[in-house]
């Protein structure tokens, strides 16, 4: 295993203990995701070569969360969205470890808090009308594209194809005379739209494909080990992780593997609190 990846998965797990530490302490609902559900279940931890964790939470226990962080994060650690920090470009929430450094090389210009992060993907819920739910999912594919091209967020290495050029920079042009307030108060109008409506879905938006997961999977949970620690993984994972990458238990070729290369890291660092006076600020020193 490459050593900056085990590194990177140790400070991970700090994070993700971090994150337990709160939602254990005001009962609020999370469940592992994506590759970090699959190295649950395949691994009992991270995929080996792997050093990402997804953690989700439903809309209502995330922005309680982000209410209890304001007081009770411990100071090690930073929550990242676009309200603690203009310059984000996300529409989930990242924790961050302060005093580190893991550079995606098509943002690296950008001024925000580059730490290790784990990823907070937001269930929200959705139309049960299937033709309703696809046209949220565009306008809202369209809202944050925007969005990202506002922030100056970069084509990434595996997109740089004449279709997504040209795509960007049409999307640059619509982008420019609107502001990030109106587009991000247009995000949150209908990422929001169904929140206190009885629905019997919620989806993750953060990416157009969208997992679509039954409300009633969201009130009870399997505890399963990970790497030294216990976390919650929905009860019906199976069904949610062929729904989302069919056969998952299938071990990737080594040609299939992805790690941290998959986020096109360009830079990695850690350092000690004297080091970077700034606190939890620490920009690609690189650029």
């Amino acid at each position: 295993m490459d050593r900056n990846v085990k590194e990177v998965q140790n400070i991970g797990l700090e994070i993700l203990k971090e994150f337990i530490r709160i939602c254990d302490i005001h009962n609020l609902r999370y469940f592992l995701g994506y590759g970090s559900a699959i190295g649950t279940v395949r691994h009992q931890g991270f995929i080996p070569w792997d050093d990402d964790i997804d953690v989700f939470m439903p809309r209502e226990d995330y922005e309680l969360f982000c209410e209890i962080c304001k007081k009770e994060l411990d100071s090690k650690f930073f929550l990242q969205n676009y309200k603690t920090e203009p310059a984000c470009s996300l529409i989930w929430g990242k924790l961050r470890k302060n005093n580190t450094l893991l550079v995606e090389n098509y943002n690296s210009d950008l001024k925000f808090h580059f730490g290790v992060w784990i990823d907070i993907f937001i269930l929200d819920k959705v139309s049960d009308n299937h033709f309703i739910r696809l046209i949220n999912k565009c306008s809202l594919f369209i809202l944050k594209n925007l969005y990202i091209v506002k922030c100056n967020v970069q084509l990434p290495p595996n997109r740089l194809s004449f279709i997504n050029k040209l795509c960007y920079n049409i999307t640059k042009v619509f982008a420019k005379p609107l502001s990030k307030n109106f587009l991000i108060n247009n995000i949150d109008k209908l990422l929001k739209k169904y929140q206190h409506k009885n629905t019997k879905f919620v989806m993750d938006y953060s990416f157009f494909k969208g997992l679509l997961i039954e409300c009633n999977q969201l009130n009870t949970y399997k505890v399963m080990p990970f790497e030294d620690i216990n976390v919650r993984m929905f009860d019906d994972y199976d069904k949610i992780l062929k729904q989302y990458y069919g056969d998952y238990m299938r071990i990737p070729t080594e040609e299939e593997r992805k790690n941290g290369s998959g986020h096109y890291v360009n830079d990695f660092k850690t350092f000690i609190e004297t080091d970077n006076p700034e606190g939890y600020i620490v920009y690609n020193e690189n650029k």
